[in-house]
């Protein structure tokens, strides 16, 4: 349950404790003229980030906050979209939050337990969402909004592929887009604590690489079958559409 990150989170904005910057520069953003701000928070064990638009007398009203609770080594997210569900926010208000606040989610957590508030501000009993699962839902508000002018969206799709071998080191993804499996897409792999590879899809949209510790001090033996992957498609900015970024937990195909 996120009920009470959130509300500190909220009340910490209303009381002006929290520093406000500028967002972090993002491709993705489609109008710049629109302002908005970022806050962060923390209270107790809860980080909170705030996204908030700056209205033309100077008021910053909450588009969207994230609080991270719970064990670092596999926090919970809790995401709520906040002005975004505002039937009577502008649309280019909306798609430009769901724009500024896309590039905030890809660096929170990709490892992590998420969940999304309703319209009461809380999460729903027993949610247990990926990064992945929010950023889609994040598309899927921005294209409710899309009007004739904003660029549209399309969303690659990730998938446990063969890998080249039975050693664990080996990994592999499928990569889909809406035409089927894409060819020449980049991907990125990560094992935690700090393993990781790269590679580009081939004619079938399978992309194959093997794992390499960064560390060095990774013993292999110590992977369970059922290590989880972290995969990471960077996105790609066309003239008429955007590939978002997006991320996926995965199990290796056997």
């Amino acid at each position: 349950m996120h009920g009470p990150a959130q509300a500190a989170c909220l009340s910490a904005w209303a009381d002006d404790s929290v520093e406000f910057t500028a967002p972090p520069t993002s491709l993705l953003v489609g109008r710049a003229d629109l302002p908005f701000r970022v806050g962060r928070l923390r209270h107790g064990d809860a980080e909170a980030v705030i996204l908030a638009h700056e209205t033309a007398d100077h008021r910053l009203l909450p588009m969207a906050t994230a609080a991270e609770i719970g064990d670092a080594a596999r926090p919970r997210i809790c995401v709520d979209l906040l002005g975004m569900r505002d039937a009577g926010t502008d649309r280019a208000l909306v798609i430009t939050a769901v724009e500024r606040f896309y590039g905030l989610v890809l660096r929170l957590d990709g490892e992590g337990d998420y969940c999304l508030a309703d319209a009461s501000n809380d999460c729903p009993v027993g949610q247990r969402l990926s990064q992945g699962d929010v950023l889609r839902e994040l598309v899927r508000v921005r294209a409710e909004a899309l009007d004739d002018k904003a660029k549209p969206w399309s969303v690659v799709s990730l998938a446990p592929a063969k890998a080249a071998s039975s050693d664990l080191d080996d990994v592999a993804a499928q990569v889909s887009g809406d035409a089927g499996p894409m060819a020449g897409a980049t991907v990125f792999f990560h094992r935690a604590p700090h393993s990781g590879c790269v590679a580009k899809s081939g004619e079938q949209g399978v992309a194959t690489c093997r794992l390499v510790d960064q560390h060095g001090d990774e013993d292999p033996d110590e992977h369970e079958a059922d290590a989880k992957l972290l995969v990471t498609f960077p996105g790609e900015i066309g003239t008429d559409r955007t590939l978002v970024p997006m991320t996926q937990r995965m199990q290796r195909a056997r």
